[in-house]
């Protein structure tokens, strides 16, 4: 990761958290289960309207879902891959809405134009918090598994 914030000049502009941490690696990894959760759990609330609407972008709802189950029990057995698994998850998902909402998808042009989708929003803020958090762990601002850091008081 270091080596990729040298090559992009990203590392002085994101410098900051070679000098701050925090120790509370239970409550970042329950954060980050809680909002990989709420991710999966507004998508589903609005799979029925969607899966009328356009069956493909319901079944992506669907997938979205049982992956964001996998990333939460991932994060909670202190697996990386589960962190990684949520951000794919969290960017694809951010990524398809500001896509349906400017372009728009196939079968599903109405949505053009509608930014305020109660639920689309909430699901927006859920996943740019949960990226904000991993880049966190990432970088080391924040740990989620202290026995994988060798961390020792």
């Amino acid at each position: 990761m270091s080596t990729l914030l040298k090559i992009t000049g990203l590392g002085k502009l994101v410098s900051f958290y070679r000098y701050i941490s925090f120790n509370g690696p239970g409550v970042v990894k329950f954060s980050g289960v809680g909002l990989i959760l709420l991710i999966g759990l507004t998508h589903m609330y609005v799979f029925p309207e969607h899966f009328e609407a356009a069956s493909y972008i319901g079944l992506s709802f669907g997938a979205l879902f049982a992956g964001t189950l996998l990333s939460a029990l991932g994060i909670l057995r202190g697996r990386r891959w589960g962190w990684a698994l949520g951000s794919v998850i969290c960017t694809f998902a951010f990524v398809a809405y500001i896509i349906s909402r400017t372009l728009g998808l196939p079968g599903f042009g109405e949505a053009i134009g509608d930014w305020a989708m109660p639920a689309g929003t909430m699901a927006e803020i859920f996943e740019a918090g949960y990226l904000g958090l991993h880049f966190s762990v990432i970088t080391g601002m924040n740990v989620a598994s202290p026995d994988k850091r060798d961390w020792h008081d």
